[in-house]
């Protein structure tokens, strides 16, 4: 008998080791690109506002759209050495993540990419240009030190109409105190000006979109996208990049905003939508292969904070809480990815304590472990708590229709073939790794219950 059990101990050894070893081939056979968390990570994008009597706005022309970036390095970064790049189609279109339309730099001075100033690129039905003199202008250097935010003002035509502010157009001032942006904050004005409607700038330039989807993403300054963005017309802009973005190593990072399927009440004036680190069960949730790349959605139309991290994104990059912060879990802006075949959402698990969806946690200063928790099994959470909740592409013709207020870009989309068919999940996934980001408890997501992530087809 004791031979018998032996050889079974013996036979599970091997099949253990062989399965270790498979996993092990399947996280080599990646790039380290995928695996590890990104340099730059896409935090926040703000892309509706309403008028607050700012430089005399009262209107909803959306002057004031940003996106902001986080160093998750652990250097100092170099923002002029990067630049954004768009891609507006659906999910499910068969160029989603497999085209890049649009690409704009990051530039010191006059930040212009595309145009010469002139007054006559700027004039939009009854509004002037404000002129190259009232232009902001950005610093020579942009050091981004580790663990540093910088807000990217997305400037559109009409921040710089003459309408504002006695004929200067809008402001950096103005731009800090519409969100109280603390002055030691660095905010760097960015070009979103594609060429239509009387606005300057080339076809590549985008601004975050009102409604369907939008991939907003951070690569590297490259030559070859610079000199290709600015080929075809304004109604159809060739294709800068075809090809798995799996395949790309100079697209640092993306998120993508979901009207469609996520965010379906749409955007909300003076609201911003955030992201953080996807362990896997993002990618899952849309049955994508996994790559570390590729943000997660966490918050939805909850109030901006340009220039600094939420509680949630602190938790979810293992970023030091300030003591007595307090996170509420469930609705009223925060998001839950749905994980396939992994059950309910239950709540979150900081430093392993689940809290419920709907309980207010309040924290202790340091870092903390954090995890989503999904299963069905109920658990009663510490005392610490109190249940006390917080009060597809659009075309240039259509932002001629409908104005500077859905002043979304750019390509019209012609492939936009949907699958007849769901994908499966088919594989496990390879660990986020590296740098200072990636759930501080990612390898204890299992959860309330085994819920380890599946990586699952790309829907193409």
């Amino acid at each position: 008998m004791k031979k018998f059990l032996s050889i079974i101990m013996a036979i599970c050894m091997i099949a253990s080791l062989a399965t270790l070893a498979i996993s092990a081939t399947d996280a080599a056979s990646k790039p380290l690109y995928m695996t590890e968390a990104p340099e730059w990570i896409i935090t926040e994008i703000g892309c509706d506002q309403a008028g607050d009597g700012t430089g005399g706005w009262s209107d909803s022309l959306d002057p004031f759209e940003y996106y902001e970036l986080y160093n998750n390095s652990g250097k100092t970064l170099n923002l002029y050495d990067y630049g954004m790049f768009y891609n507006g189609v659906a999910r499910t279109a068969a160029n989603f993540e497999t085209v890049v339309y649009e690409y704009t730099p990051f530039l010191p001075g006059l930040w212009f990419d595309g145009w010469t100033g002139a007054a006559e690129e700027w004039t939009y039905e009854e509004h002037a240009f404000c002129g190259v003199d009232n232009v902001p202008k950005n610093p020579d250097t942009c050091e981004v030190a580790p663990g540093e935010c910088v807000v990217i003002w997305s400037i559109f035509r009409s921040a710089m109409y003459a309408t504002w502010n006695d004929g200067k157009g809008m402001q950096i001032e103005d731009f800090r105190n519409f969100y109280n942006i603390p002055a030691d904050v660095k905010v760097i004005c960015w070009d979103g000006n594609n060429a239509t409607g009387g606005a300057g700038g080339h076809v590549k330039n985008f601004t975050p979109k009102n409604s369907a989807v939008g991939t907003y993403g951070v690569c590297l300054k490259s030559d070859i996208l610079d000199a290709d963005a600015n080929k075809g017309t304004t109604t159809q802009p060739e294709d800068i990049y075809e090809g798995l973005w799996s395949e790309n190593a100079e697209l640092i990072s993306w998120a993508t905003v979901d009207f469609t399927s996520q965010v379906t009440s749409g955007p909300v004036a003076n609201m911003a939508v955030n992201f953080t680190l996807d362990p896997g069960i993002g990618a899952e949730e849309f049955f994508y292969e996994y790559d570390a790349r590729r943000m997660m959605l966490c918050e939805a139309n909850v109030d901006p904070t340009p220039g600094s991290l939420t509680t949630l994104q602190k938790l979810t990059l293992g970023v030091a809480i300030d003591a007595g912060e307090k996170l509420y879990v469930g609705d009223n802006g925060f998001y839950a990815p749905y994980l396939v075949d992994g059950g309910d959402f239950l709540g979150v698990k900081i430093n392993g304590t689940l809290f419920n969806s709907g309980e207010t946690v309040t924290l202790e200063a340091g870092e903390a472990t954090f995890e989503y928790a999904y299963g069905t099994e109920e658990t009663t959470p510490a005392d610490t708590t109190t249940a006390e909740p917080s009060s597809d592409v659009t075309t240039p013709e259509e932002i001629a229709t409908t104005g500077p207020a859905d002043d979304v870009t750019t390509p019209v989309d012609t492939t936009t073939a949907t699958p007849t068919t769901t994908p499966t999940p088919d594989t496990e996934p390879t660990a986020n790794g590296g740098g200072c980001g990636g759930f501080v408890a990612l390898g204890m997501m299992a959860c309330i219950i085994p819920a380890a992530v599946v990586v699952c087809k790309k829907k193409h």
